[in-house]
């Protein structure tokens, strides 16, 4: 009987992982259900074992251990989850929480918010990291790296698993809790620096000397992983261009760095054995110093694997090698299936795995250059394993980014190279001139990735749907491992392609209706600093400061939203301006509007080739209006009906010193925080409710339930996603 599969033990070992964790996640909010399926995947597995055992002793090893993978997987995903939360805290409670500040992220110089870890809470050690929010602005520079902060406030966990969502992002960032305070509730002290911290923020201050500050931060960045001193205009235009990922420490970096250690070791006539040695513990130490990220532990067991066989002189087989690393990192870590950066790099491996050959093939039958066929058939192939991930969690495809990955990632290769050969004779001698030879790759490479944000159309909306994640198992039918007659195959193909802009375009179609089930509601972003809403009435209408863009289009993107009619501002600042430039590269704004008070003329030029920019007096606005302390602008007035209006202010303004004739016309007010005043009306806050202490007829704050739905009309709050 002639084979159509050619299967190998590891994929099915890998793919019972998977469905295993699947099956356990449906189970935290459909108990029965999940349960059943769980048990059905074991009983399956087992009944396969027994009957394959005369019959194909491969079929019999696969199956028990997919089996035994499976059970040791369902304890690491219960015991992950059952003690990830050391501390239940209360609402109503203030907290003592002592930490190192391990980062801070800042907005035009004023922090919005930092993470502590080597956590104490009311003197007791927790697991985990804490991101502290603060409520009014403090300087960056008084918060340096590596202190020891003391602080007060009302801690919340940050919930790992929301009916079948899995907040990822806190899970690679060990963020378990956020707590929100003032700045006169905390002290700072100095604290010894940590080993790998100290070595981290030497390497910093030495690339940032040597290359200055923005190459410098591109170099720091491109060797830890570390984006948090990246600039937002480097890594805007690194991510259009699609070459993003040599900003994050990942396989291209570990192929780098081994390659390099075995043509050292091997030209000092070291033996094979001790050179594999060698290597592998100088990768490990590389993944301890970066913070073991899963795409560099998925490259290590790869290369490490690849080591040994070519050792033993046998042929590497890299889908088994793939999905071992997937089955071991998911075995102990299994929420990381959730998170984009370990879909993002197995992804990517499969698809090269899968296609790269076939692609060559077809390039070479049409008589393309080796030169051109092999890079172009590598970029392909890349891009359609990482196409399901990239859409869903991004929702944009960069356009040109086959071609700067042709282009760039030679240059880029080589300057890591030459970066990571001088560094230490940089380090050790003191001497800065064999590292400004690199600044020569970064300025290049900056030069051309500069050129994608003036190209027309240089990203494609897709809005990706979950059933996208189907193309991986489609993907292996019209792989090199599925064993179909080339007539039948062909016809697969064309079939899963058509399947493929199926699942694409009409989810992203859809996007551009207004969803009926948010008809009539305020949708508060939620972020630090910024009180911004997304209002559906009979019109898309987000008003507000607008000043974190990344935040507004999690709102967006969550619940299908495209199209925004207009933008209505509290203030157009230069930075604002800059935000909302790239943001009218990915959606659809009819208009933006700001009083004349509230803009500044480095905004207008910020906003750039913008044209659609208008002043509220001649935007023809009928259900907003402007209100003012004095004559400082604090805000907006949007009036659902002739009984129900929204009173929002911004960030730095109070609504307590609104007059009353005001305030009397708004039982709904959206603000930072409720202020001890006018406690008969509904709060939308960013702040927790009854934070100062008080409590209002009723409060909803963003720290209680994430992103959330207010139905203006009915009162009803649709919780949609974690924090």
């Amino acid at each position: 009987m002639r084979r159509i599969v050619n299967l190998r033990t590891m994929l099915v070992v890998a793919l019972c992982e998977i469905a295993m964790i699947l099956a356990l996640l449906l189970s935290e909010r459909y108990v029965f259900a999940g349960i059943l399926l769980a048990t059905l995947l074991c009983l399956t597995l087992s009944v396969i074992g027994i009957v394959s055992f005369k019959i194909s002793l491969k079929a019999c090893i696969a199956a028990f251990v997919a089996l035994a993978v499976c059970i040791f997987t369902c304890v690491s995903f219960e015991v992950r989850l059952h003690t990830y939360y050391d501390i239940s805290p209360e609402s109503d409670v203030t907290y003592r929480v002592e930490g190192a500040v391990e980062s801070v992220t800042e907005d035009e110089g004023m922090v919005q918010y930092a993470v502590l870890s080597d956590v104490r809470v009311d003197s007791r050690k927790v697991r985990g990291n804490v991101r502290v929010v603060l409520a009014d602005s403090v300087a960056e520079t008084s918060l340096p790296i590596g202190c020891k902060m003391t602080v007060t406030g009302c801690l919340y966990v940050i919930r790992l698993i929301d009916g079948m969502q899995v907040n990822g992002s806190s899970y690679r960032n060990n963020l378990r809790y956020v707590l929100y305070a003032s700045s006169e509730n905390f002290v700072l002290e100095d604290a010894k620096v940590g080993f790998l911290v100290g070595i981290r923020t030497k390497l910093y201050h030495k690339l940032r000397q040597a290359c200055g500050e923005e190459y410098g931060s591109i170099a720091y960045c491109m060797l830890t992983g570390d984006k948090n001193e990246l600039g937002e205009r480097t890594y805007r235009i690194y991510s259009m261009s699609g070459i993003g990922h040599v900003l994050a420490v990942s396989g291209l970096h570990v192929g780098i760095l081994s390659v390099l250690l075995l043509w050292i070791l091997r030209k000092l006539h070291v033996p094979k054995l001790p050179r594999i040695l060698i290597v592998s513990i100088a990768l490990v130490v590389y993944a301890v110093f970066v913070g073991m990220p899963a795409s560099v532990v998925r490259s290590i067991i790869m290369c490490v694997i690849a080591m040994l066989v070519l050792l033993h002189g046998r042929q590497k087989d890299t889908l088994s090698a793939l999905c071992l690393a997937c089955s071991v990192i998911l075995l102990a870590e299994p929420f990381l299936l959730f998170e984009v950066g370990f879909l993002m790099s197995f992804g990517a491996v499969y698809g090269l795995t899968l296609f790269s050959r076939t692609f060559d093939k077809a390039f070479h039958r049409i008589h393309f250059p080796g030169w051109i066929a092999k890079p172009l058939s590598a970029t392909m192939s890349v891009h359609l394993g990482i196409l399901p991930t990239t859409a869903y969690f991004f929702h944009s495809i960069p356009t040109y980014s086959m071609l700067f990955n042709i282009l760039l990632l030679p240059i880029v290769s080589l300057t890591f190279t030459v970066l990571v050969i001088v560094l230490p004779i940089a380090l050790l001698c003191r001497f800065d001139l064999l590292l400004r030879i690199c600044v020569s790759g970064f300025a290049f490479s900056d030069a051309i990735v500069g050129i994608v944000s003036y190209l027309p159309g240089n990203s494609v909306y897709i809005y990706g749907h979950a059933t996208l994640f189907l193309l991986y198992p489609l993907y292996f039918l019209i792989g090199k491992f599925f064993l179909l007659p080339q007539k039948h195959k062909c016809l697969v193909s064309s079939g899963i392609s058509l399947l493929c802009c199926i699942l694409a375009i009409v989810p992203t179609l859809a996007t551009y209706r207004m969803p009926k089930e948010i008809r009539y509601s305020v949708i508060p972003v939620n972020s630090y600093g910024d009180v911004t809403s997304v209002i559906v009435d009979d019109q898309v209408t987000v008003l507000g400061d607008v000043k974190d863009t990344v935040a507004l289009k999690t709102v967006l993107e969550a619940n299908r939203i495209r199209k925004i009619d207009v933008i209505i501002l509290n203030r157009l600042t230069e930075s604002i301006g800059k935000n909302l430039a790239a943001f009218v590269h990915d959606y659809h704004v009819g208009k933006i509007v700001c009083t004349v008070e509230g803009t500044e003329v480095a905004g207008i030029s910020a906003l750039g080739g913008y044209k659609r920019l208008y002043m509220y007096e001649d935007a023809e606005l009928s259900r907003v209006t402007p209100v003012f302390a004095g004559n400082r602008q604090a805000g907006y007035l949007y009036e659902f009906s002739s009984q129900i209006s929204l009173l929002s202010v911004g960030y730095s303004s109070r609504y307590s010193i609104l007059s009353d004739e005001i305030c009397n016309r708004a039982p709904i007010i959206r603000c930072f925080m409720y202020l001890n005043e006018k406690p008969d009306r509904i709060y939308l806050t960013n702040m927790p409710t009854a934070y100062l202490g008080a409590v209002p007829y009723k409060q909803f704050g963003l720290a209680d339930y994430g992103t959330y739905i207010y139905k203006v009309f009915s009162g009803e709050v649709l919780g949609y996603k974690v924090v």
